[in-house]
C-alpha cells in the first residue's frame, strides 16, 4: 500500500470531525436607529441605496442631454453634486454641469469654470474650464 493510500485509508476510518458553533453576538446598533420607533425607516441610508440614486441622476442627466433636454440635465447634474458632493460622479458632474451652461447660461459658465478647477485643479476636463474662462476673458 503506498503512502497516499494510507492516508486516505487513515482518514477515512477517524472520528467525525465536530465544530462547536458559539452564537454571536448581534452589533449594537447605531444609536439614530434604536431611537427610531419601530418599523420606522432607518435615518441612514444605506450605502448601496445612495449608489444607486448617484448613479440614476448622472445617468437621468446624460439621457437628458442626449435627448436635448439641457435644462433637465442640468437639473439633475445640479441635484447630484448638491445631494453627494463627495460622490465618485461629483467631478463628471461638475464637467458636465459647466459644459451645459456654456450652452444654457454663458454668463453663468465661467462661475461654474472656476469652482471647477478648485475643486479639480488636475482634473480631466481643466482644459475646457480654462477655455471657458479664457473665452470670457476676451469677451469683456
Amino acid at each position: 500500500m503506498t503512502k497516499r493510500a494510507r492516508k486516505l485509508e487513515v482518514a477515512s476510518t477517524a472520528a467525525p470531525l465536530t465544530t462547536q458553533v458559539t452564537p454571536r453576538a448581534a452589533p449594537l446598533p447605531d444609536a439614530r436607529v434604536a431611537d427610531a420607533p419601530l418599523g420606522a425607516p432607518s435615518s441612514r441610508p444605506s450605502p448601496s441605496s445612495t449608489l444607486a440614486e448617484q448613479n440614476n441622476l448622472f445617468v437621468a442627466g446624460m439621457l437628458a442631454r442626449r435627448n436635448g433636454q439641457l435644462r433637465r440635465a442640468l437639473d439633475q447634474m445640479q441635484r447630484l453634486l448638491a445631494d453627494y458632493p463627495t460622490s465618485h460622479l461629483a467631478e463628471n458632474a461638475a464637467a458636465e454641469r459647466m459644459r451645459l451652461l456654456t450652452v444654457l447660461d454663458p454668463a453663468r459658465a465661467p462661475l461654474a469654470a472656476r469652482e471647477y478647477l478648485s475643486l479639480y485643479p488636475t482634473g480631466f476636463a481643466r482644459a475646457e474650464a480654462e477655455s471657458i474662462l479664457a473665452a470670457n476673458k476676451s469677451m469683456r
